[in-house]
């Protein structure tokens, strides 16, 4: 009995499980019968025709579907031209962009060329200015030197005037306070200062002229320092006009620098400037301006 119950407790085990597998393979049938019943429904909707139809006439599908796959080839065919015309046009625009491109960056070459031609004439001009101006200071100083020269040898013979005047000035002073001394002396006597008896000027006086004398030394040290003054003021404009030249030789030095900067520039561009150069950059400029309108 034992085994009979347990027999029969398997075969009912067995008979659940497969209940339950059918029960699932319906369900699944259900779930499926559902899912086709919803695609047939959609492809009436694309087809626009009757489920019922689609349900029972295969013809009418196979030819709905033919329909749609050639709609879809032509479709497929006019993508392909309208592609195959955009690719075209996509190659024109990027040659027009590229075209477009290189005239932009040839009117600014242009422009700078220009623009570095103008620099490079005021720089020339500067240059031959500053030329100028180094020369007419150079000569300037030259004959401020030879003024100075000249100032200071008048100056030498004015304090070798002047010495002489003093020198004379004390002289005459000094047989002034003789004078009363000589008027003593007599013939054939001693000089009660020397001891001599000759007496060479007891017969007549000295041309002495102290006030004179004095007057002269007077503007002999009027016209030295007047003298002096100019010399000092010849030497402060020389000073001046040595300033300007040295100033004058560090802006030349600068403006050629400038100048070989600009040459530099132009053999980078393989531009080798000319009188008619601007003229003709010009003329490209107006060319090059008109192309690029024509393309924009």
């Amino acid at each position: 009995e034992k085994i009979l119950f347990e027999q029969n407790s398997k075969k009912l085990q067995e008979k659940r499980t497969l209940q339950t597998q059918i029960n699932s393979k319906e369900e699944t049938k259900k779930e499926k019968d559902l899912k086709i019943a919803y695609q047939k429904q959609e492809l009436a909707n694309v087809f626009k025709i009757d489920l019922t139809a689609l349900v029972h006439d295969k013809t009418l599908i196979k030819q709905n579907n033919d329909k749609q796959i050639s709609a879809i080839g032509l479709l497929k065919k006019e993508l392909e031209t309208v592609l195959s015309e955009f690719k075209i046009i996509e190659e024109k625009t990027s040659n027009l962009n590229i075209k477009e491109e290189a005239t932009r960056v040839s009117l600014k070459q242009i422009e700078a060329l220009v623009k570095a031609i103008d620099e490079y004439e005021k720089v020339s001009q500067n240059i031959q200015k500053e030329q100028n101006q180094i020369k007419e200071f150079e000569e300037q100083i030259k004959v401020q030197n030879s003024i100075n020269v000249e100032k200071s040898k008048l100056l030498l013979q004015i304090e070798e005037t002047l010495q002489t005047l003093k020198e004379k000035k004390e002289r005459e002073l000094l047989i002034k306070n003789y004078e009363e001394d000589r008027k003593k002396l007599k013939i054939a006597e001693e000089c009660f200062l020397c001891g001599s008896k000759e007496h060479p000027y007891i017969s007549h006086s000295l041309n002495i002229d102290i006030d004179t004398t004095t007057a002269k030394i007077k503007e002999q040290e009027i016209l030295l320092s007047n003298e002096r003054n100019v010399l000092k003021q010849n030497e402060i404009n020389l000073a001046k006009l040595s300033s300007k030249a040295e100033l004058s030789v560090l802006e030349l030095q600068k403006l050629h620098t400038s100048k070989t900067t600009i040459e530099e520039f132009f053999k980078s561009c393989q531009f080798e400037i000319k009188p008619d150069s601007k003229l003709h950059l010009e003329e490209q400029k107006l060319q090059g301006e008109q192309e690029l309108k024509e393309l924009i």
